[in-house]
């Protein structure tokens, strides 16, 4: 009878402690299909959030090269960016001509200077010496390959960048545009002598009266031969 009541208490002690290894193994088991989850969910919403960065950057990663041709709605949008895509525009025209600061290097990319250096007939300022790249006049804005150069005679002689000009021609633009091109928020000038839209870009010295002002007051002919 004794040893019957050992054999109980005994099978007794091995179901509980069977018991609580079933019941902690449950236990751990959810623990890690918790953690498991929350790591799941966490890399899932890092890979949306970045997603979402990358949608958001792309589409304004390559303004520069827009291609205006038949496009106000593309072109507005272009002109209501951000200080930030502003300032990537800008930084881009500066990259495109800093090699032009030596102007027979402009020469050699095929500028021609179509222009002496042009006072403001009507106040102080001027614009310089104007080189033009008639092999780049098209519809299309590219900031990468502006199509003017604007250059100040310096007392030794020789010429210093002042700034560029994205432009386009008057008759094809209008053929089929109901507005003139516009980049930044600024309307491109139109220039009736040269039948083109031009925006002047003052990227490499600096204007008072704004970046994109047709004149620069602190340009001067004076020193022009």
């Amino acid at each position: 009878m004794k040893r019957r009541t050992q054999h109980s208490e005994i099978r007794s002690f091995f179901d509980r402690y069977h018991h609580y290894i079933l019941t902690g193994m449950c236990l751990l088991f959810i623990a890690i299909s918790m953690i498991i989850t929350g790591c799941d969910v966490t890399g899932s919403d890092s890979k949306n959030e970045e997603q979402k960065r990358v949608e958001v950057i792309q589409p304004t990663t390559d303004y520069s090269g827009l291609n205006a041709i038949n496009n106000n709605d593309a072109n507005d949008s272009f002109a209501s960016m951000g200080k930030a895509e502003k300032h990537r525009g800008l930084a881009k025209i500066r990259r495109a001509t800093a090699r032009y600061h030596d102007v027979d290097t402009a020469i050699e990319d095929g500028f021609e200077q179509i222009l002496p250096c042009t006072e403001n007939p009507e106040g102080s300022g001027a614009i310089g010496v104007v080189y033009v790249n008639f092999d780049r006049l098209d519809l299309t804005i590219d900031l990468r390959k502006p199509e003017v150069l604007f250059y100040e005679p310096q007392p030794n002689g020789g010429l210093q960048l002042v700034g560029g000009e994205p432009v386009v021609p008057i008759d094809q633009w209008d053929e089929g545009n109901d507005n003139p091109p516009s980049l930044f928020g600024r309307e491109f000038h139109r220039n009736e002598d040269h039948g083109l839209y031009g925006l002047h870009m003052w990227i490499w010295k600096d204007n008072p009266e704004g970046m994109f002002s047709f004149w620069h007051p602190n340009v001067s002919c004076k020193h022009a031969q």
